[in-house]
């Protein structure tokens, strides 16, 4: 409907036995509707979604509200699919996307959790990180490491490269499961104390690692350190 010049358009998309990488989702539905150089669409696939577009002059504004979102359709994107997950928080984005280092974003995760084997590796409280206009801030994250380590990461990398980030935190050796299977038996921690600052260009890196009681077995010699 409509003309050429301003053209109308009113519709929906219903997803039934929807599945990713195997895993199923609840069934969903997408509305788009355009009208006077607006496109708008709202729905409930994986994510609630609410988001406009104006066809005019290219602003735009975009909220997706996650509700215990599972992870592991991602995961297994990724070829981990032993580990698996949920999140809750609100994501959102505005500006225009004819200027895109203008583009304000916002992220607030109140809820993360990874697990691999039905232990929980991961989780996470609140977490806020934000975009504006090419600046990239992270307030005081704190992670759990398998309920014996945390880890804190805070700061900012502003849009002409400088950096002053932070991350501090005592993490259990058994974390590295989560990025290898060449280590079995893990135990001992690792204690970290770091802060990059300078530029991306020339990153100044300082840090102190300690290693406490490291214990490991290598499976392909059996072999334990």
């Amino acid at each position: 409907a409509g003309s050429f010049e301003n053209p109308r358009l009113k519709g929906e998309v219903t997803a039934t036995h929807l599945r990713l990488n195997d895993v199923p989702f609840d069934d969903s539905s997408l509305k788009l509707n355009i009208q006077d150089h607006m496109a708008r669409i709202t729905g409930d696939m994986i994510a609630d979604l609410d988001g406009w577009f104006n066809l005019a002059n290219h602003t735009f504004s975009a909220k997706a509200r996650l509700h215990d979102t599972r992870l592991a359709p991602f995961f297994n994107m990724t070829g981990r699919g032993d580990l698996t997950g949920t999140v809750t928080g609100l994501i959102e984005a505005e500006g225009n996307a004819a200027s895109p280092d203008n583009i304000r974003a916002l992220a607030e995760i109140s809820q993360l959790s990874v697990s691999r084997n039905g232990v929980e590796l991961v989780s996470a409280g609140t977490v806020n990180a934000s975009l504006n206009k090419g600046d990239i801030s992270l307030t005081d994250m704190r992670i759990t490491l398998l309920d014996r380590g945390h880890l804190h990461i805070s700061g900012e990398i502003k849009r002409n490269g400088s950096m002053d980030v932070k991350a501090d935190g005592t993490m259990p050796l058994e974390v590295v499961m989560l990025v290898t299977d060449d280590l079995s038996d893990t135990t001992g921690q690792v204690k970290l104390a770091a802060h990059l600052k300078g530029t991306l260009d020339q990153p100044d890196l300082g840090a102190e690692i300690t290693l406490d009681r490291l214990g490991f077995t290598l499976p392909v010699i059996d072999q334990k350190f």
